[in-house]
């Protein structure tokens, strides 16, 4: 039996019938600067009908690959993360969406900043070319080239037609996370880190989430509760390479899910995510601050 620690890492991507996404993250993954021995792949598939398991298996000489499927019974990204963290043989499990294009320094940027703080921490990466439109797919698809990840990382930064969603928050609190009194609002999981342990602690996702949306952040407002650091780590960078999402769907199915929020923990802040955007949170609870004074 191997040590719990065998790994630096534990890379858990879940996906569902994304393929040709998903080869463009392992793909990334290849080209790591963190030494391959370092970190383990954990691909948790959700019941997929395509072409998944071939994918994975053109990669399985490239990384140390543990795949896992469970049948379809609807969205269990929860389940699927928390599979992943029951795999994991290793201090850090850094969670990735399939689709995600890594920037060759992004596994050792979340290990480093895990390594060299005295506390427990949440790392957030950054998510370039993320948005909950889709105006932009076509534009990001031609700064893509897939052959050049330098030039690919460099052009899309500094673009900032393709910031990450939360950059407007980021930039007005001077990416300093832990001074705000919710940080846990942009723990998204596309592109996040947390030590295997405290995730254990916390019981991991909670499986109760079957829909999209609001079940990382739930983690992150878990995460809070136990006095772990959030830190912003711009340097662990990801694209989010375009696909078209259902606006309409996710914004119903993430109302409930903010709903069974609340119920579930019954705070003020809980409350206040019923009719608050993520992105807005921070600002209205600083006001409220300032205005009680």
């Amino acid at each position: 039996m191997f040590s719990e620690n065998r790994y630096r890492a534990a890379v858990i991507i879940p996906t569902y019938n994304r393929a040709e996404l998903l080869r463009h993250t392992l793909r990334s993954l290849i080209h790591q600067t963190l030494n391959k021995d370092d970190f383990e792949t954990i691909i948790v598939d959700d019941g997929s009908s395509d072409h998944t398991k071939e994918v994975i298996s053109s990669f399985e000489s490239e990384l140390h690959i543990k795949y896992v499927y469970q049948p379809d019974q609807g969205f269990r990204v929860a389940r699927a993360r928390n599979l992943g963290i029951k795999l994991a043989e290793a201090s850090i499990c850094i969670f990735i969406d399939s689709g995600l294009l890594l920037s060759p320094d992004c596994l050792w940027q979340h290990v480093h900043t895990h390594v060299s703080s005295s506390e427990l921490s949440a790392v957030i990466g950054y998510v370039a070319g993320f948005s909950q439109h889709d105006e932009n797919n076509e534009i990001l698809m031609q700064a893509i080239d897939l052959n050049d990840w330098k030039h690919t990382m460099e052009t899309v930064m500094n673009d900032s037609l393709f910031e990450d969603i939360r950059e407007g928050c980021y930039r007005k609190y001077n990416d300093k996370l832990t001074d705000l009194p919710a940080p846990w609002v942009f723990f998204w999981a596309g592109n996040v880190s947390v030590p295997t342990s405290i995730l254990k602690e916390i019981q991991g996702f909670d499986e109760q989430y079957t829909s999209w949306g609001v079940e990382d952040v739930d983690v992150g407002y878990a995460l809070f509760l136990k006095k772990v650091r959030f830190q912003l780590r711009r340097e662990a960078l990801t694209i989010h390479f375009p696909h078209d999402k259902d606006e309409h769907e996710n914004k119903k199915n993430s109302q409930a899910n903010r709903t069974y929020f609340h119920n579930k923990y019954k705070s003020a802040e809980s409350e206040l995510l019923i009719t608050t955007r993520c992105l807005d949170m921070n600002d209205v609870l600083l006001q409220g601050e300032i205005s009680s004074k």
